[in-house]
């Protein structure tokens, strides 16, 4: 275990089977870096992350989340439209989370510091109870485990209902990785969600030609900043010496992130896609809504990444 520059941050390290990651269970459970081998295989700020060199832009060094290299999204991914969202009949309100979004946004496990129930040298055990409050109305309770088994990095998440109501629930992970000239995605999905101009979902649609990646193609120079859906649970990220296949279940939809001139990209599996609680673009059965979670009961969800020296072109073994 090491700390930072700012004392409270501390940082718990695995270390097994050539996997380096480092995780601040205290930073909303975040992973802070992974490497696999000589690879850095997921975005490396570990500086602005930590608060030890400040964020372009802002005036001064602090520990940011979205620095890290994951964080996990519960209980929604995305936006809630102005913060608002009606549920069983009953109107809710949100605190509005994020400086410059007038929407709630990504749920609130980011933001609150985890406790750690369970440690070993290849896995860590993370929790976060929660009473109910401005950020989700709804008491729950949320685990996260990140472990390490031969040359995969697994994620799990389990988000339960305490409160005495039904809740929505969904679950997932904002996971960065590094982008090359080498960086090519294979992933075959079938239908995007459109953006209106406030980032909200308005239809859906079938897969542009430019982001259709089946087959494969490079992403250099993608710009997107879109949720899909129809993909079977796999996806494959291939560099020039390695390649990481994605798999993930409970996650039908995936919300695909590269912003212009940027040296990262983000692929979140999630369990339903952009705007859920705030109902689906036209009522269109291929965009995902939010679970009924009833009090008591639990919804489930993983994530692994499966490291592999490059070896072909062409090594997709999903489907």
């Amino acid at each position: 275990m090491t700390k930072g520059e700012h004392a409270d941050l501390e940082i718990l390290a695995l270390a097994a089977d050539g996997w380096q990651v480092e995780l601040l269970p205290a930073l909303g459970g975040t992973v802070l870096t992974a490497r696999w081998r000589e690879h850095i295989v997921m975005r490396d700020r570990r500086g602005e992350a930590l608060g030890d060199t400040p964020v372009p832009g802002t005036p001064a060094a602090v520990p940011n989340v979205r620095r890290t290299a994951s964080y996990p999204l519960v209980p929604y991914s995305n936006r809630v439209r102005e913060g608002v969202f009606t549920w069983q009949g009953a109107r809710y309100v949100l605190r509005q989370n994020f400086a410059g979004e007038p929407h709630a946004l990504h749920g609130f496990a980011w933001q609150r510091a985890w406790q750690v129930t369970e440690r070993e040298a290849n896995a860590v055990t993370m929790q976060l109870s929660h009473a109910g409050d401005a950020d989700w109305p709804f008491a729950c309770d949320v685990t996260q485990r990140i472990s390490i088994d031969g040359d995969t990095l697994e994620f799990s998440l389990a988000l339960t209902n305490r409160d005495t109501r039904d809740m929505p629930a969904g679950l997932g992970w904002h996971p960065f990785f590094p982008l090359t000239d080498a960086t090519r995605l294979t992933v075959p999905w079938t239908a995007m969600l459109v953006n209106g101009a406030d980032k909200m979902p308005t239809a859906v649609v079938p897969v542009p030609e430019a982001l259709d990646f089946r087959r494969g193609r490079a992403l250099q120079d993608v710009v997107v900043d879109n949720c899909f859906t129809g993909w079977h649970g796999v996806a494959l990220v291939e560099e020039r010496t390695y390649q990481m296949e994605i798999r993930a279940h409970g996650t039908p939809a995936v919300v695909f992130f590269r912003p212009q001139g940027q040296d990262f990209f983000a692929f979140e599996p999630v369990s339903h896609t952009n705007g859920a609680l705030n109902g689906l673009p036209g009522g269109d059965v291929r965009a995902i809504g939010m679970q009924t979670l009833a009090p008591g009961r639990t919804c489930r969800a993983g994530m692994t990444f499966t490291l592999s020296p490059r070896t072909s072109p062409n090594g997709f073994t999903g489907g």
